[in-house]
This record gives C-alpha cells, structure tokens and sequence, in this order.
C-alpha cells in the first residue's frame, strides 16, 4: 500500500464579508466567494452577532452564486456578517 494526500497542505484566509439590512431587502451580495446552491453549510452567517440557520435562515442565489438570500428581511440597522473558507485547506 502507499500513502496518497487528499487534501493539499496550506492554509487559507477566512474571508469576511459585511452588510448592513435595510428592513425591506432580502437578497445581499455580491459575496467574495461564489457558493453553489446546496453548500449554505459552508458559510457562517450571522444578524446582529445571532448565527444564522443554513437552508432555514438563508439560501444562496440560484442565478447568482455571489448572492444570499434572507427567508425574511433583516431589521433596519442590522450588521449581517458572512465568513466563509472553512473548508478548504487549499493555497494557491
């Protein structure tokens, strides 16, 4: 048998993105990631220092992977703050 890697050594930023909510918008973007739909579990997401419930809270943007997308709009004045490379360990 012989070893074989399967993830690539290194280390990544986390990334921080950071709006604010107007009480009437849902969507917010553009993020500096791009995420498919169904990798919501990737991103930590937060209102107002509360975390966000992936695929109950939020979902990404079907026609635009740079975009989120808030089941109901966050309150006026509310810091939404989005991290994201928690999964990988690539380094270019």
């Amino acid at each position: 048998g012989s070893w074989e890697a399967f993830s690539k050594v290194g280390k990544v930023n986390i990334v921080k993105d950071s709006f604010v909510g107007d009480g009437t918008k849902v969507a917010f973007g553009p993020i500096a990631v791009p995420h498919e739909p169904g990798s919501e579990s990737e991103l930590l997401v937060f209102i107002g220092n509360v975390f966000q419930d992936p695929n109950v809270s939020f979902n990404i943007d079907s026609a635009d992977h740079y975009s989120l997308i808030f089941t109901s709009p966050p309150s006026e004045g509310s810091p939404i703050v989005i991290l994201h490379n928690f999964n990988s360990t690539y380094v270019e």
